[in-house]
């Protein structure tokens, strides 16, 4: 494709919502760079599996992944998982940012060969950084084949005693050839993309801007030790012109290729790991840039990584990424906070607001509100707890497992924002509030800050000591449910879930009762 054709899909593209398709098994692939870094490294702190998918955390990666390229979409991935925890870290990622971002030229040029690079999902490139991937047995092999063939001919020129090895080696090689190119197709395409990183890394090396050479210093030392394999290319499967086939079948250029190239990558498994990896930094700070201009309003969040800073989070107008006319709403955290409301009051969507705000905040140095600042914290969070049926396990066993976790971290942590949601709601009423308030209470009393929705109002008396409380309401006109999603202070004082029965058509004797019931139970805490 001409480069003027990428540049205009490019500029189409930036600044505009992703429209990518996602293939079963895509966000599998995506996830391999994380993984990979959560088997063999030792990053401070990762967002776990239960937290990111209880704050819907693959639709968010979806809404800014431009696709570039495999690295970008390994790297935003993780960069979402790892918010920063130290200065470094947080001042690293913000000053790539700011470099794509104000650049237009540079960010152009950038994209065009990541663009290039391509988006490759099969690849498993991860693979290409252990260190055992090399098979120099089938180098040698290969090498003997072609050259016994070599000899052969050069030896037909002398004497006809050469025919029989000649057509046997006109024999084999193809044989042999078309035999393991099935064998090694897949891996082919991982080890051709990582050729392709190299060569990539190579064309950003050689840009100039002084900005981006001082972040990128690490990429631009280690792709100058590797350009033997940026003169070999790549792994050619088929040629496409029918002489140069045969002429491939014989002396199994491709094969040879192959081995030579995983067993260079193999050697320098660490140097591709960096490369992969800086490439990726290079286009998440371009996604990251490029959502930034897709959303209504942003702003540049402002963290105090000072050591002896107690944890707190304040915030003006904050909103969820993914909801349309999202209703702003404040945040004020020095203490943990309870919220109550009625059903569908708009609970879940602030405290899951929340979270990804400080998700955003400390992993691409963006915040979808008016004013962010706080302290970096460690996210945990109890929302969307399921049924375990493989392994016989209870909602409720498994809901006390996920608190559990929290329990567990708050005794060697303190910078922690845990968000939980309806907590124990899979038990009894009496044991729900007892065990309930016990919990929130530890937490509060371990400094941890932790954002609880609940319907229990019971719990809004016994943590009041521990907990700021505020809540969302509804008004009910002509027969219908309004919400406007504002956050007040202090606790609710309606319940509509009965209301909701008599808004669905339910028949009035039973709203009567059960509004009567209602009242008793109020008054004297018991049923009758």
């Amino acid at each position: 494709m001409r480069k003027s054709k990428i540049i205009q899909i490019l500029k189409d593209n930036f600044g505009r919502i992703p429209k990518l398709e996602y293939k079963p098994g895509d966000m599998d692939g995506i996830k391999k760079y994380y993984e990979h870094r959560l088997n063999h490294d030792k990053d401070e702190f990762l967002i776990d599996d239960l937290t990111w998918n209880d704050l819907n955390m693959d639709d968010v990666y979806k809404r800014m992944n431009l696709g570039l390229s495999t690295s970008g979409e390994h790297y935003l991935y993780y960069t979402l998982r790892s918010p920063a925890i130290n200065a470094e870290t947080y001042r690293e990622r913000q000053n790539l940012i700011d470099v794509v971002e104000e650049d237009e030229g540079l960010r152009r040029d950038l994209s065009v060969i990541l663009y290039k690079l391509g988006r490759e999902r099969v690849a498993n490139i991860c693979e290409v950084f252990k260190s055992n991937t090399s098979a120099p047995s089938k180098l040698a092999l290969y090498l003997f084949l072609v050259l016994g063939l070599l000899t052969c001919l050069i030896a037909f020129s002398y004497t006809k005693m050469a025919i029989p090895p000649l057509i046997f080696f006109a024999i084999v090689n193809p044989l042999i050839r078309e035999c393991m190119r099935k064998d090694i197709y897949k891996d082919v395409v991982t080890v051709n993309y990582a050729a392709a990183m190299v060569l990539a890394a190579y064309k950003i090396s050689k840009i100039n801007h002084s900005k981006l050479k001082e972040i990128i210093k690490p990429m631009i030392e280690t792709v100058h030790k590797l350009k033997a394999i940026i003169r070999v290319g790549d792994v050619s499967i088929t040629s496409g012109n029918d002489v140069l086939e045969i002429l491939s079948s014989w002396l199994m250029v491709d094969l040879i290729t192959y081995e030579y190239l995983k067993k260079k990558l193999a050697k320098n498994h660490d140097d591709i790991f960096l490369i992969h990896e800086y490439l990726g930094k290079v286009d998440t700070a371009i996604a990251v840039a490029s959502f930034r201009r897709s959303v209504e309003d942003y702003s540049v969040p402002s963290i105090d990584f000072s050591s002896n800073t107690k944890s707190y989070l304040k915030a003006k107008g904050l909103r969820h990424p993914l909801v349309k006319d999202c209703v702003p709403n404040d945040l004020i955290m020095i203490n943990s906070i309870l919220v109550t409301g009625s059903n569908a009051s708009g609970k879940s969507t602030y405290i899951k607001t929340v979270g990804i705000n400080l998700l955003l905040s400390q992993s691409i140095c963006t915040a979808i509100a008016d004013d962010y600042t706080g302290t970096p914290l460690r996210l945990y969070s109890s929302m969307a707890i399921k049924d375990d049926l493989e392994a016989g396990e209870s909602y409720y066993i498994a809901e006390i497992k996920s608190l559990k976790r929290i329990v567990e971290a708050s005794k060697d942590h303190r910078n922690i924002l845990c968000i939980i949601d309806e907590i124990l709601r899979g038990t009894n009423t009496i044991e729900r509030i007892a065990a309930s308030s016990e919990v929130l209470k530890t937490l509060a009393k371990r400094s941890v800050l932790c954002l609880a929705a609940t319907h229990d109002l019971e719990l809004c008396q016994l943590l009041s000591q521990y907990y700021r409380q505020v809540h969302f309401q509804e008004e009910i006109l002509a027969g219908e449910m309004l919400f406007d999603y504002k956050l007040r202070e202090g606790p609710t004082t309606s319940r509509n879930a009965i209301k909701l029965l008599s808004i669905m058509g339910f028949e009035d004797a039973i709203i009567q009762q059960a509004d009567n019931r209602a009242k008793v139970y109020m008054e004297e805490g018991k049923w009758q």
